[in-house]
């Protein structure tokens, strides 16, 4: 009997001494969060801490909750930094608020993991694997100038993950998925709208003023971002959401999409970028020609059918003369830019081709490449090679903007990369 006393006294005194240091780890963190907070440059760091933690527990729990809330998170990952710059401080040469993506991703990709993501063999799957040992290659490629910034660059990289991720989701949850990104398209195409009929907010202009790059000016007019980090991420954003609605809005749905694929067509109209009015065109006649059974190689030509029709459509219903406010500018460059698509006056389609062009010849020349740093900004921030092996055309236009040496690779980063991703899984 005394015996089981003691033992009941030792477990409650235990349990006393483990509540109290619970407490004080509680009251210490509390301490040290206050402590970061009343430091303006240390707020990113314990908003990134909190939502760590949250993303951990919650990936303990109930991983759907992650992957839907990594969506919206990535939707308005700009409009937070920027916001948090105008209310507190820049996020200095490294932004920690950039692991959030990174840290959900391995959590999810853990848990595909544990339901045998990487049990099913395909030949998509295994062009993914060769893909991703590619891509560790070339982050440790000694011609970069930097190791540390080929390490860095593997940030960008991260969404690849996303192949597995989608490949271990029951076809509710990814339908879901696409519907949680089409969704986000709605308010980022509202909030775009505003930036041109109403002018940008206080947190963006001070964004554009110290940070803006020169394809994000068309004339004096300024194309819009909505909360996204650029105009280009913004659009192709976008552009996915229309496909979406147009794969998955039927029936009970087909009202709400086909308003949302007017709101986000007239956005992406505006956005004023080309590229992706002409990828939209491809993406529309396969998305046809897959609900109506046809062939692939008829859907593409579809496809190419309606691009060769485009300029010849867009010069038939283009006004005589446009007008000089902001929406009037952005609407001449579109209209202009697709009406005559290789007049280098009009539009940039020749130089994109002549980079395509110089980045194949240049891969015959240096085919050990320059590592993956040299296609993301981490070349630029970590000491490694961004535009000294680039082609021509590419030195040319860094040397008029050297921010606008950006690849489209490093915009992947965004859930633009990592749905699609999760989409392709399904086909292998």
């Amino acid at each position: 009997m005394n015996r089981v006393l003691h033992d009941r006294r030792v477990e409650l005194l235990r349990a006393q001494i483990n509540t109290i240091f619970l407490a004080a780890a509680f009251v210490l963190a509390s301490v040290m969060t206050g402590g970061y907070v009343a430091t303006p440059s240390f707020v990113r760091v314990a908003f990134a801490a909190c939502l760590g933690i949250l993303v951990i527990g919650l990936g303990i729990r109930t991983p759907r909750a992650v992957l839907y809330g990594l969506i919206v998170w990535l939707a308005a990952l700009g409009l937070t930094r920027r916001l948090l710059s105008h209310g507190f401080s820049g996020p200095g040469s490294a932004d920690p608020l950039l692991l959030v993506e990174p840290l959900a991703l391995v959590i999810l990709l853990v848990v595909s993991a544990d339901l045998g993501a990487f049990k099913l063999r395909t030949n998509l799957g295994k062009g993914m694997l060769a893909f991703v040992v590619l891509l560790a290659l070339g982050a440790l490629n000694p011609l970069q100038g930097s190791m540390f910034a080929g390490v860095s660059a593997l940030i960008f990289f991260v969404p690849v993950a996303a192949f597995w991720i989608g490949r271990t989701l029951p076809d509710r949850t990814l339908r879901t998925t696409l519907l949680v990104y089409a969704a986000c398209g709605v308010p980022a195409a509202l909030y775009g709208l505003f930036q041109i009929s109403h002018g940008f907010p206080s947190w963006d202009q001070a964004w554009i003023d110290s940070s803006g790059y020169t394809a994000l000016q068309v004339g004096s007019a300024t194309r819009p971002f909505s909360s996204f980090s650029s105009a280009s991420e913004y659009a192709e954003f976008l552009a996915a959401g229309i496909v979406v609605w147009l794969a998955l809005g039927r029936r009970v749905l087909r009202p709400v999409a086909l308003a949302a694929i007017a709101l986000l067509g007239l956005s992406v109209f505006y956005q004023s970028s080309r590229g992706v009015i002409v990828a939209l065109a491809i993406a529309f006649a396969l998305v046809m020609g897959a609900r109506r059974g046809f062939p692939l190689a008829a859907s593409m030509a579809v496809g190419a059918a309606m691009l060769a029709l485009l300029p010849t459509v867009v010069k038939h219903f283009a006004p005589q003369s446009f007008g000089s406010g902001n929406k009037s500018q952005l609407v001449a460059h579109q209209v202009q830019g697709l009406s005559d698509p290789f007049n280098s006056k009009q539009s940039t389609a020749s130089a994109h081709i002549s980079l395509a062009i110089g980045g194949i010849e240049q891969a015959f020349h240096q085919p050990l490449g320059e590592g993956i740093s040299a296609v993301t900004i981490a070349g630029a921030k970590f000491g490694g090679s961004v535009t000294g092996g680039a082609p021509r055309a590419t030195r040319a236009c860094c040397a008029r903007d050297p921010r606008r040496v950006v690849s489209p690779v490093v915009e992947r980063r965004s859930v633009r990369g990592c749905v699609p991703a999760m989409a392709r899984a399904r086909l292998g």
